[in-house]
């Protein structure tokens, strides 16, 4: 039997399909976002109705800040006389080059390095010594060894 899927996961993966088909809308969405946050593009009546809580509509996504202001309602409308028959694919994602990292900085790796940063201090290693074989910062080492006589 098959999982059981919900109606809001269901919206997500069609939200999700419909994203990476549209690509170049997000990216227009997010620039007047951006632009309305910032105060060089400031939204006005609704050029149909000219009720006041508007949404910024694009004709065309390749120019992004380039918009008309129409209501929920005339926004609706536009869309349904005018639905999107093209596809935008995503371009190619971009390979990561391969480097080295150091291991993760968390927790477990503190109660590995704090008993090591304690016996170098001990043993007569200096802060900075302490910092350079374990990959800390001096600062650190010396917080973690603090208190241990050389």
């Amino acid at each position: 039997m098959p999982p059981c899927v919900t109606n809001a996961e269901e919206e997500i993966l069609a939200e999700r399909a419909w994203q990476r088909l549209h690509w170049d809308a997000i990216l227009a969405h997010a620039a007047v976002a951006r632009a309305v946050k910032r105060g060089t593009l400031v939204p006005e009546p609704c050029e149909a109705c000219g009720q006041e809580v508007t949404l910024a509509h694009h004709d065309d996504y390749g120019e992004r800040l380039v918009v008309r202001w129409l209501c929920h309602s005339h926004h609706r409308l536009w869309h349904l006389e005018h639905p999107l028959d093209y596809e935008v694919p995503a371009p190619p994602r971009r390979a990561k080059p391969v480097i080295e990292r150091k291991p993760n900085r968390g927790r477990m790796f503190r109660r590995y390095l704090k008993p090591k940063a304690i016996r170098l201090r001990e043993s007569g290693a200096s802060y900075q010594e302490i910092s350079q074989l374990l990959g800390v910062s001096t600062s650190t080492a010396h917080a973690w060894a603090k208190g241990v006589p050389p």
